[in-house]
């Protein structure tokens, strides 16, 4: 039964490709017909015309050929000896009409109406640039009343501007010192939402903060005399303190990485300025006896204009210790230490910290702490500077050697352990509150490191609060490699042999 299915089966496939293959051929003889006749209707006209009729360009083999090859139904190979009849002939002037009609295509390009039988070639365009001038740009905003103005020639009417507002303040000093009249509010009052000086110099101030931290545009508002406009700004210590602490941020963007911008701080006395608005407000800051947020900020930024100058650039490191710099930051420290003495029965209790009367104390004491780090880390940057400036082989010889000779001139580690700084580190050490982040840790332990000839007598008392500061290193780590981690804990360890030996 099986058997008779299969031959039945085997049957059904073998009629339908016999079938499939009938219909194939008789497509193939239908279109062979029909290229047969119109290839003869092209001949037949060509003789009524009175043309010739060309010979065959393969009449000359044909004599090779002693049979024709009659295609059937079934496919058959084309043998030796035997001639396909069925094959399109062409004639020799068809031939070099095809080729001349291929070259002329490549040559040239038809356009326009070709009714008339004449081919037309398109004029070569013209050389279009991919890109549009400047000058271009500009003419096309222009038309839609829209002003294009590149960076520098914004910068230069925010500092023409600035540069008016102070002479403002410095002419008037009556009540109406910081109010503009018609005229000026023309001039100042577009796009700002006030009409006070104070309101509009803060916007002119934002606006230049976001210019200048591009070295270029630093330098070009250095050479516009920005320095003194700052230093105005900074010295005068207004009423609005947002005024001041907006100078100090521009002048950090200014000058962060931008060796021009940094001598021309010194240059202009601003650096001296700093100096002492840290030290104005440090006796603020340790007279009163509670912190305030406005004065925390105040020193936040000051520190780090500080930091943006000195980085890099020995002469002004040497300048902050002449003007007694080290010594006010050694101030802050131990303000801190009594802060924390202070508020230590307050830390780690949570019932305290969630009392809403105790939470303003705390986050002072945060805010204060962050200072106290910040201090300690550009400390160690410093000293770690200038012990890399040797092997800084990407600065010009001539200034390296320059700077080298400069650097000859700072001791910070001897300066800072004159000054009590051993001892304030140490002391900061100790407490279970003071030193518990990572960044913490990390900022302590690197000053342990670089200290270690100066503070040993200090620091080797350290060992057991290494010991916890490895402890809560380790038990953040979940089992993936972590190259921070890592090389905090060899530094961990590190200082844990070196003090033990000391011991």
């Amino acid at each position: 039964m099986k058997l008779m299915k299969m031959i039945f089966v085997s049957f059904l496939f073998f009629l339908c490709f016999t079938c499939l293959a009938i219909e194939l051929n008789k497509d193939d003889d239908f279109n062979n017909d029909a290229d047969d006749d119109e290839d003869e209707a092209r001949r037949s006209e060509l003789v009524a015309n009175g043309g010739e009729l060309n010979r065959p360009i393969n009449e000359e083999f044909s004599s090779q050929y002693k049979k024709q090859f009659q295609p059937g139904k079934e496919w058959k190979v084309v043998q030796d000896g035997f001639m396909n009849t069925k094959s399109d002939n062409f004639t020799l002037n068809e031939i070099r009409r095809a080729l001349k009609k291929l070259k002329t295509s490549k040559s040239r390009t038809s356009v326009g109406d070709e009714s008339d039988g004449a081919e037309q070639t398109s004029p070569p365009l013209p050389h279009m640039s991919p890109f549009r001038s400047i000058e271009e740009i500009k003419r096309d905003f222009h038309q839609l009343n829209i002003k294009l103005q590149t960076d520098g020639e914004i910068l230069m009417t925010l500092i023409e501007k600035y540069k008016k507002l102070i002479d403002l303040q410095m002419k008037r000093h009556d009540e109406n010192a910081d109010k503009f009249d018609k005229k000026e509010k023309g001039y100042f009052g577009g796009g700002v939402p006030g009409f006070h000086i104070e309101d509009v110099k803060l916007h002119l101030l934002t606006d230049l903060e976001y210019y200048l931290h591009q070295v270029d545009n630093a330098n070009l508002f250095v050479d516009a005399g920005g320095m003194d406009l700052l230093k105005f700004d900074v010295e005068k210590q207004q009423a609005n303190l947002n005024i001041t602490m907006m100078a100090l941020l521009t002048l950090s963007s200014a000058t962060q990485s931008n060796p021009h911008a940094q001598v021309e701080a010194v240059k202009s006395g601003l650096f001296k300025v700093l100096v002492d608005l840290l030290n104005s407000t440090t006796s603020s800051l340790l007279s009163s006896s509670t912190s305030s947020f406005s004065s925390l900020n105040m020193m936040k930024r000051i520190i780090s204009s500080l930091s943006c100058i000195m980085r890099n650039f020995p002469h002004s490191q040497l300048k902050f210790h002449q003007l007694g710099g080290q010594n006010v930051l050694i101030k802050v420290v131990e303000g801190f230490l009594q802060v924390l003495q202070s508020h230590n029965h307050l830390l780690g209790n949570e019932k305290s910290e969630n009392d809403t009367t105790v939470q303003d104390d705390v986050v002072l004491f945060k805010k204060h702490k962050q200072i106290v780090i910040q201090i300690i880390s550009l400390m160690n940057d410093l000293m770690e500077e200038k012990i890399l400036a040797s092997t800084d082989d990407h600065t010009d010889k001539r200034v390296k050697e320059m700077k080298l000779k400069q650097y000859e001139k700072l001791h910070h580690e001897a300066w800072l352990s004159e000054s009590g700084w051993c001892g304030v580190v140490s002391t900061l050490a100790r407490n279970d509150h003071a030193v518990v982040s990572f960044d913490e840790i990390d900022v302590v332990t690197r000053n342990m490191k670089q200290m270690n000839a100066k503070c040993a007598q200090y620091y080797r008392h350290l060992v057991k609060y290494i010991d916890r500061w490895i402890k809560i290193v380790s038990s953040s780590r979940d089992g993936d490699e972590d190259d921070y981690i890592d090389n905090l804990l060899k530094n961990l360890h590190f200082i844990k042999k070196f003090y033990s030996d000391e011991l």
